[in-house]
């Protein structure tokens, strides 16, 4: 990112107005695929920046999204071009839930500027800036739902409500001032009337008794802990011994400077100075009125103190990484593009659902209508980041060494590959340009001289699916060097075995082709190799979310789920060849299936559910045989339907299946264009068209109509 000058914030309207415009504008110029993330952000700020003198209550932006998307680095960019980066004060909320006794408040308390009222101070544009990161780990409700209390967070809530910062003082500070308080009352119990004068005790009996009290406050005095006067000091001459007492024992004073610190540095203010702070202690002529003055300011030290920060602007960023991973069906290697296409259509909704699983209702609302749902980024956008981190560090190199760069597209194919984690944002792409193609520049550097051009190309890999290296050219001249690239992503992605490959193809194909077929709707993504060494088929309808179940949507689940390892048998008949490792199929189908027919009233005439029931998942008492036996031969009848429909479309299985062999993966919107000549088979547009109709949710008020006519 190219570096600017610091800003300050504009005094007039019409500055701050074209200001607003400008960070916007270079916003959208330094982070890809953002426009329109950045365009609400500046949206939700205007009132606060323009018209600070409106603002009554906090200014609360919130952006969710998912790991890596850049949220954090957008928000300081745009604290700097706006000229608030001295203003803006940054919390991770990992960090700061696991910091001991220090909170949240207690820090904002000690960086903050405020007035005797306990008010910030203001600023040019308006007060500070708070941004509170990762904040998903200051929930409040566990994974088992049990609420669970962040101490060091609880100030945070209270400045969302209302923008009043509640702080308890308790610091180490504090605690060592109100330790030598408890200390001093329990020599005063004992010893009311001791003189002093000027804060100090001068007989040295009575220097000697608070010594033996409260010693260990006044180490620097030779004591090593509580004295006894008139035992030998390990000397040799009486004299020395008796001198050495007299220097413990001369005048003392009760307060010791650190102590006298914290007191000064607590209670100044503009009513009060350091001068008249310490005037007023030293007025005490007894331990007993000096431990009553000492009282009071503990008084004051340790009260919680509320600092008024209703005009600030708070910023809340968060990953919610369940709300876009589609109830886990999400595999890390999905295409950019189709990742992209599925996360656009997760609403502001969809956030709150997720926020509710980690927040109490009350404390989501303090969040109030700014939600911006942060987006995933599309191949393009990949891309587009590639490039300009390449160029970026070209430039930087051209700079240094006076040696240009020429990039082909083959060096920016492999970053991609090699970079890309969808799910991941942008983080892995720059480690990845600096493992693969920083080091490059040595080889650079090495083989050529100022006024050179070296040009990068990888070379054409051998027909095959082994790809464990990569080798890179680097051309100076007529001079070629080679370096090879160990790969990470491709060897997992492109693994040497066609039969993982092919063997995958088949399996997903037959979930794709069930899905299709029964419920009118496409898949979003077939994969047949992953990273994760299975293949997967993205059969998830976010129609259907929050939506009650039918029979119909149970069968079709099971049914769904079963369709990848029966495909494999009926493509290949020989059951030594099919995979080992449809458990996560056959649990699925299983769950969807006893969960209808023991709790959900599957079965007439009534639902299990009704009973109080055990481990075993059937009530006390109940004679299960029967419906063991209805179980058995409803999922019997589900598997041979099931089969039925794979048989008679086994050719687009294979066709489908060969295709994902070469490519490892395949849109829904290129498994429609097999669909489409899939002349043979049942599972055509038609039959979608039926399915859909079946699975409609106008199905209910249609047939209400129907049956009023």
């Amino acid at each position: 990112m190219e570096q600017v000058k610091k800003y300050t914030v504009p005094d007039s309207k019409e500055e701050r107005i074209a200001r607003l415009q400008e960070a916007k504008d270079t916003l959208k110029k330094e982070f890809v695929g953002l426009d329109e993330i950045i365009d609400k952000i500046g949206e939700s700020i205007t009132p606060w920046y323009i018209t600070p003198e409106v603002i009554i209550r906090p200014t609360i932006i919130s952006l969710w999204g998912m790991t890596g998307t850049g949220k954090t680095s957008v928000v300081r960019r745009l604290m700097d071009l706006l000229g608030l980066a001295n203003k803006a004060m940054y919390f991770d909320c990992g960090e700061e839930s696991n910091q001991g006794n220090t909170t949240v408040a207690s820090k904002i308390n000690e960086m903050l500027n405020v007035d005797e009222d306990n008010n910030l101070t203001p600023g040019s544009a308006n007060d500070f800036v708070f941004v509170f990161d990762e904040f998903q780990h200051a929930r409040t409700i566990n994974e088992h739902y049990e609420e669970v209390d962040k101490p060091n967070l609880r100030s945070v809530w209270n400045l969302l409500d209302n923008g009043i910062i509640k702080s308890d003082e308790s610091n180490w500070e504090t605690s060592y001032f109100c330790g030598f308080i408890e200390d001093f009352e329990g020599y005063v119990a004992e010893y009311p009337d001791v003189p002093i004068e000027a804060g100090k005790i001068v007989d040295p009996k009575d220097v000697e008794n608070i010594l033996n009290s409260i010693g260990f406050f006044y180490y620097d005095r030779g004591v090593p802990g509580v004295i006894d006067a008139r035992k030998p000091w390990n000397s040799r001459e009486e004299d020395e011994e008796e001198n050495k007492m007299e220097k413990v024992l001369k005048p003392l004073d009760i307060i010791d400077d650190r102590v006298m610190r914290i007191i000064i540095r607590k209670l100044k203010g503009p009513k009060q100075s350091p001068k008249d702070i310490v005037h007023e202690l030293f007025s005490a002529k007894t331990t007993s009125e000096l431990l009553s003055l000492l009282q009071e300011a503990k008084k004051t030290i340790v009260a919680p103190k509320e600092i008024n920060c209703n005009k600030s602007l708070i910023f809340i960023l968060g990953n919610l990484d369940e709300a876009f991973r589609v109830e886990g069906e999400i595999n890390p290697d999905i295409d950019a593009d189709i990742f992209y296409d599925e996360t656009s259509k997760v609403s502001v909704n969809d956030i709150k659902r997720a926020l509710r699983k980690r927040f109490r209702a009350e404390q989501i609302a303090r969040f109030g209508n700014s939600i911006i749902k942060y987006p995933t980024l599309k191949r393009e956008h990949f891309k587009k980041v590639i490039k300009n981190e390449v160029s970026r560090i070209i430039s930087d190199f051209k700079k240094g060494s006076g040696i240009d760069i020429k990039i082909d597209s083959s060096i920016y194919d492999l970053l991609y590959a090699e970079g890309v984690y969808p799910v991941q944002g942008v983080r892995p792409v720059f480690t990845t340009v600096s493992t693969i193609f920083t080091p490059l520049l040595s080889d650079i550097v090495i083989n050529a001289k100022s006024g050179d051009t070296a040009e990068l190309r990888v070379e054409r890999a051998e027909e095959g699916y082994k790809l464990e290296k990569k080798t890179i050219i680097i051309k100076v001249g007529e001079k070629e060097v080679r370096r090879d690239i160990d790969l990470v992503l491709g060897e997992l992605r492109r693994p040497e075995s066609k039969k993982t490959r092919y063997i995958n193809a088949v399996h997903e194909a037959g979930h794709a082709v069930i899905m299709s077929y029964l419920t009118g709707n496409l898949p979003i993504a077939i994969v047949s190799v992953s990273s994760n060494s299975g293949g997967f088929c993205i059969t998830h309808d976010s129609d259907k979310i929050g939506e009650i179940r039918t029979k119909g949507d149970v069968q079709n689940n099971v049914m769904i789920s079963m369709g990848g390892y029966l495909a494999e048998e009926v493509v290949f008949p020989d059951e030594r060849m099919r995979l080992l490792g449809s458990g996560n199929d056959i649990e699925t189908a299983w769950d969807d299936f006893s969960s209808a027919a023991y709790e959900l009233g599957y079965f007439d005439p009534f639902s299990y559910c009704n009973y109080e029931t055990y481990s075993a998942g059937l009530p006390g008492g109940v004679d299960d045989k029967e419906i063991k036996k209805s179980i058995r031969f409803e999922f019997d009848s589900l598997r041979v339907k099931t089969t039925e429909i794979l048989l008679n479309n086994k050719d687009l299985i294979i066709s489908v299946a060969l295709k994902l062999g070469e490519t490892g993966e395949m849109s829904g919107s290129e498994f429609l264009e097999y669909i489409k000549k899939n002349e043979e088979g049942t599972l055509t547009e038609e039959r979608m068209k039926m399915a859909k109709e079946e699975n409609s949710f106008d199905y209910y008020k249609h047939e209400l109509y129907r049956l009023k006519e």
